[in-house]
């Protein structure tokens, strides 16, 4: 019984009389109450105890001697509540001669209740060494599990009393007996931190790898709590070193992860796995090396731990000692000798790579000094924070002493950058127009970088300040003697760019260089063509100075008159045909300018067709201009041209008029156009008939 009670029940005055007295222990109150007649022994009260039940659960010994003189009561009650007996109830309220003498009368030490409590696991549970010594050499078994299958050793370790434990560890107790719960005794000890408990155990041959249903083992929680003794011991008793929980993680990989240095001395003594890698798959050394804890990596390296093993993300050791930016650990995996300095991550990035781009120049100098491949980049990556060279991150970065360093060292300043293939220089130019990466520029080309180095596109860094109308860079290109004419992919060329992107300085500059004013570009265009298209007439002016002929052609026959024509410049059409531009030439479509001035804005075909153009020019497909103007639905143009005589009636190679092109288009305002003409067509004639007739 957990706590005192009061015997309810009995009506009769007698037995209410003897319940309290056995309850209370009024042993001469118990004799009179014997001595009278008509007082039933046995009687119980409403939870099913008699009188001598509750003078045993109340530890009232000479109260049970009187009753068990009698003969006259049963020593084996159970109470209806718990199904309690007597034994159980002395045993939980720790009257050991109540015990002694109920086991003396023949009482079962092994009487459970209905939870399948016995006496000893209620003397267990209440720490009652004596009782249980009482009980352990009646015979009782220390291994019998009750209903909820815990046991006596279980519930010993979980209370922390090593006596108890001892005394059933003696007495056959199983030390490796795994209650409900699923902890072994061992592991539910050492989760304690009860060094006691665990030397007794293990003493007991207590299994040191057995696990809880959950995977954990002794030896890893005795790790995780740091418990330097505890892990000797079991050590000592031969606990596996490499034993893992359902997490995959190792005893070695969490001591190296909190920096116990003792601890992991006695594991990698035990001959623990110095490369077991934890559920992240990363090993003790990459572990040890990103903390910067360097009397760990020297533990593990002593203990032969592979100096290149990857975590999971592909990084070895290396380049987690570069990342943190730590010189000494560095030095010390150079210094097994053992270590790939060009080992890379699953980038393809090594450890110089790594150093450059974070411009660490002493790691730098360490890792090229003792071999490191300084032209190693990424085999892939577009973008520049992924691929080149370290030479070409430490530029990018900004880092100078690093660069300068590599460049001394023999880097190839002009190396491609992985797929792009872009050199520093290019990108440098591309991508950092500030005064760092102009700094950075300079310090390049003093140090011989190839001037003429290219982008993709095949332009250069000329081309690119062209472009821009980066005049500055620009005037550094030509300070290093970069090549004036050089092409790009499109055939063009710095001094196109500057003149299509009309940065008027630059080309200036160009020109008094020596810049050719009659290049022609992967088209054919010379700068005279854009200046044309660009409608501007003293930039015209400037390159027909240059150029003289006002009706060069491009590859596909075209005149700066027919790019001007396009683009609607009426001014620059007007200057230049006053200049002896040809309004008949042909390109290679046998289209002429006029061609070319349909859908063109500010009146550029009247301009034209004022200067004699003619208005039944046919190109290859032996369509006018009349054609395309009503293929394109262009009514204005359609109505000029037939105004100034254009033939809509003229058949093109495939047998279509321009009216033709119109119906077939569906375009009514243009059919009415055309009907509109061809009613005045008639008038015209009807009177000129009429004329001739009166003459």
């Amino acid at each position: 019984m957990a706590e005192t009670e009061s015997p309810p029940g009995p009506k009769d005055k007698l037995e209410v009389a003897l319940f309290l007295a056995a309850s209370k222990g009024y042993d001469t109150i118990v004799t009179l109450l014997l001595g009278t007649p008509g007082v039933t022994l046995d009687c119980k009260d409403e939870l099913g105890r008699t009188p001598f039940f509750w003078a045993a659960a109340e530890g009232h010994d000479k109260v049970l001697q009187l009753l068990l003189g009698t003969g006259a009561v049963d020593p084996n009650i159970k109470d209806a509540k718990r199904g309690q007996s007597a034994i159980c109830a002395a045993a939980e309220g720790g009257h050991e001669s109540v015990v002694a003498r109920l086991l003396g009368v023949g009482v079962d030490c092994h009487a459970a209740d209905s939870q399948g409590k016995t006496p000893l696991a209620y003397a267990v549970e209440k720490e009652s060494a004596s009782i249980l010594n009482i009980l352990l050499k009646a015979g009782a078994d220390p291994n019998v599990k009750d209903e909820g299958g815990m046991i006596p050793l279980s519930t010993a370790v979980e209370k922390g009393n090593p006596d108890i434990v001892e005394m059933l560890l003696k007495s056959g107790a199983d030390p490796n007996a795994v209650a409900s719960n699923g902890c072994p005794p061992l592991l539910s000890a050492v989760q304690a931190d009860n060094e006691v408990i665990v030397q007794l155990l293990l003493e007991a041959k207590a299994d040191p790898n057995l696990k809880d249903s959950e995977g954990n083992a002794p030896l890893l929680c005795a790790v995780e709590a740091g418990n330097e003794t505890m892990v000797q011991l079991l050590l000592k008793a031969e606990a596996d070193p490499n034993v893992k929980n359902a997490e995959g993680k190792a005893p070695l990989s969490y001591a190296v992860e909190v920096g116990n240095e003792i601890i992991v001395q006695m594991l990698l003594k035990a001959k623990a796995d110095p490369d077991v890698k934890n559920a992240e798959g990363r090993a003790p050394l990459s572990c040890a090396v990103e903390a910067g804890d360097e009397i760990m990596v020297q533990m593990l390296l002593r203990a032969n731990a592979d100096p290149d093993v990857k975590d999971g993300d592909g990084r070895p050791p290396l380049l987690w000692a570069v990342e943190k930016g730590s010189e000494e650990v560095v030095r010390l995996l150079i210094a097994s000798r053992r270590v790939d300095l060009n080992a890379v991550d699953d980038g393809g990035r090594s450890a110089l790579w790594w150093a450059a781009m974070s411009g660490q120049l002493n790691i730098v100098r360490l890792l090229v000094r003792y071999g490191a491949d300084i032209e190693m980049q990424p085999s892939s990556g577009e973008k520049y924070e992924q691929c080149g060279t370290p030479l070409y991150q430490a530029g990018r970065r900004g880092h100078f002493d690093v660069v300068k360093y590599l460049i001394k060292k023999g880097a190839n300043i002009n190396a491609p950058a992985g797929e792009p293939g872009l050199s520093l220089l290019i990108s440098l130019v591309l991508f950092d127009r500030t005064k760092r990466g102009r700094r950075m520029l300079e310090l390049l080309l003093d140090r011989g970088a190839d001037i003429n180095s290219q982008d993709g596109s095949g332009k250069t860094i000329l081309d690119l300040a062209a472009a821009a109308g980066d005049v500055e860079l620009a005037e550094l290109a030509l300070e290093h003697g970069i090549m004036l004419e050089a092409t790009a992919k499109d055939g063009m060329t710095a001094l196109h760019r500057a003149v299509l992107h009309q940065h008027d300085i630059i080309m200036d500059m160009l020109l008094d260089a020596g810049a050719d004013a009659e290049a022609q570009d992967g088209n054919g265009d010379t700068p005279l063509h854009f200046a044309a298209a660009s409608g501007r007439r003293g930039l015209f002016e400037l390159f027909l100075e240059k150029s003289p002929d006002i009706n060069i052609t491009n590859f596909s026959g075209e005149t700066p008159l027919h790019k001007a024509v396009q683009r609607g410049r009426r001014k620059m059409v007007e200057y230049m045909l006053q200049n002896g531009a040809d309004v008949s030439m042909r390109d290679d479509y046998q289209r002429t300018p006029l061609h070319k001035a349909v859908g063109s804005e500010n009146n550029v075909m009247r301009l034209l067709v004022n200067r004699g153009a003619d208005v039944h020019a046919r190109d290859m497909f032996g369509q006018t201009a009349l054609h395309m103007a009503a293929e394109a639905g262009l009514a204005e143009d359609v109505y000029f041209l037939l105004g100034h005589g254009a033939a809509g009636d003229i058949p093109d190679d495939r047998g279509r008029t321009a009216r033709d092109l119109a119906v077939k288009g569906k375009k009514k305002n243009l059919i009415r156009v055309f009907e509109r003409m061809e009613l005045m067509v008639a008038k015209d004639e009807e009177s000129s008939s009429d004329v001739s007739s009166d003459e």
